[in-house]
């Protein structure tokens, strides 16, 4: 089974927040579930969104970190490169 990945610039709140909602034949639907969306304002995002934060970086020096942890952090890098600790 393939995979893919979809990286938003920031992680929304809620469906009302979201860039996957469309209209579709009158009915606000999340496009990565094709579900109903939830368009309640103040209601966070509904347990079955597919949308996950970016984890964390292991943050410590490149050199230190064994080699799982260095690729770990070189694809978050990759990912986002205005958090990483190389650009200090």
């Amino acid at each position: 089974k393939m995979k893919a990945v979809l990286v938003l610039d920031r992680m929304p709140g809620g469906c009302v927040e979201c860039t996957l909602a469309r209209m579709v034949y009158g009915e606000m639907i999340c496009v990565a579930t094709e579900r109903e969306a939830n368009f309640i304002i103040g209601v966070d995002k509904p347990g079955s969104c597919p949308l996950r934060a970016l984890p964390e970086r292991y943050g410590v020096k490149h050199t230190d970190l064994p080699t799982y942890c260095r690729g770990w952090d070189d694809v978050i890098n990759e990912i986002d490169p205005e958090g990483s600790e190389e650009d200090d």
